[in-house]
């Protein structure tokens, strides 16, 4: 059960059937405006929205950091979870990165920040993959003694 609530809090709720066990995992868009006060708002929502999910990992792990650190077959879930944490403060920071760069050169390039992006999504997506992976693994067990 425990497993199973941790998966449906780090889900995104709008995109999951988490009834049907559909789960998709919150996912950071590529701001998507060329003029560059748009771009700032756009990257300060972002940046809004990273903290946003950072406090919620936060919040979420600790609820469930006693149940994860007390069976060494989570290993995979808290290394994913530390692997997402820090990418998004590499999001955060890439973020930061190129609203700098736009109010120094006005030029609105978005190469680094998609990338970061990009790998900000598959850290949650992995995280979500271990612990349905460990729920899997937990079932069987179960089942079988």
């Amino acid at each position: 059960m425990a497993l199973t609530s941790l998966l449906h809090q780090l889900a995104d709720k709008k995109h999951s059937d988490l009834s049907r066990g559909d789960i998709v995992p919150r996912a950071f868009t590529v701001p998507t405006s060329t003029d560059a006060h748009a771009i700032h708002q756009d990257l300060e929502k972002l940046r809004n929205s990273v903290l946003k999910e950072q406090n919620h990992l936060t919040t979420v792990l600790g609820t469930w950091s006693e149940f994860l650190t007390s069976n060494s077959d989570n290993a995979d879930i808290l290394r994913s979870s530390a692997e997402f944490g820090l990418q998004l403060e590499q999001l955060r920071d890439k973020a930061l990165e190129v609203e700098q760069r736009i109010k120094n050169s006005a030029q609105v390039d978005l190469t680094d920040l998609a990338h970061e992006i990009e790998i900000c999504n598959q850290h949650h997506a992995t995280l979500i993959s271990a612990i349905q992976e460990r729920l899997q693994s937990h079932t069987a067990e179960l089942r079988a003694g």
